[in-house]
């Protein structure tokens, strides 16, 4: 249930403005007053308080009533406007032992990022040398298998030239053994025909050649 509205109420916020250096509209009075109540009430309010004042004045104890309520008005406003500022001093407390912990957390995120660097740098090193071991190791290999490369087509040359020569020599030697089987054969004929002809009955005269000796 709202409260009520009252007289009291508007009078005070009046005040309050007034004690501020502000002036008592419609709107700041409602925004005084947390926008309590409707509007066509606050300016019957509003209207009321004005008319009294206007009857107090020519009267000194409706003067010192309205001074009393006056005074009642400031000290309240005053009153609120001390709790507000105690308010917003604990706010700000609050939020500077905030930001001394962000700091705290901010330094130590800041260590944290400088080790990481360091270690970062660190990695980097040793991934840049073991990329140029790498690159000399490929390079070697690549040079060692050139040179295996290399011998291996030599050998190769090598082993089709042996091979070439051994069947030269070879073809060579069937020929050797085929000439020799073929002087054979003319030899063992001579033979044959040199004695059939010493059974003649005039032998004709021999000459004397030198035996070849079968192989």
């Amino acid at each position: 249930m709202k409260a009520i509205l009252t007289k009291e109420d508007v009078a005070k916020a009046i005040a309050s403005l007034v004690a501020m250096g502000k002036k008592p509209t419609l709107t700041a009075i409602h925004a005084a007053l947390a926008n309590r109540g409707s509007m066509s009430t606050l300016i019957k309010l509003k209207a009321e308080i004005e008319a009294e004042a206007v009857k107090r004045r020519d009267s000194e104890e409706g003067l010192r009533a309205f001074r009393e309520l006056w005074d009642l008005a400031v000290n309240e406003g005053r009153t609120q406007k001390e709790a507000e500022r105690e308010d917003l001093r604990q706010s700000l407390n609050a939020l500077l032992a905030e930001a001394q912990a962000m700091e705290g957390e901010v330094a130590a995120a800041n260590a944290r990022v400088e080790d990481f660097q360091k270690r970062h740098t660190s990695m980097t090193t040793e991934v840049t040398k073991a990329t140029e071991l790498l690159t000399a190791a490929r390079a070697s290999g690549e040079q060692q298998a050139l040179k295996l490369a290399e011998a291996l087509g030599r050998i190769e040359i090598l082993q089709t030239s042996h091979a070439t020569e051994i069947a030269r020599l070879r073809e060579q030697l069937d020929q050797a053994h085929a000439k020799a089987h073929d002087l054979d054969l003319k030899l063992a004929r001579a033979e044959a025909r040199l004695d059939m002809s010493g059974q003649a009955v005039v032998p004709a005269p021999v000459v004397a050649q030198p035996l070849r000796k079968k192989r």
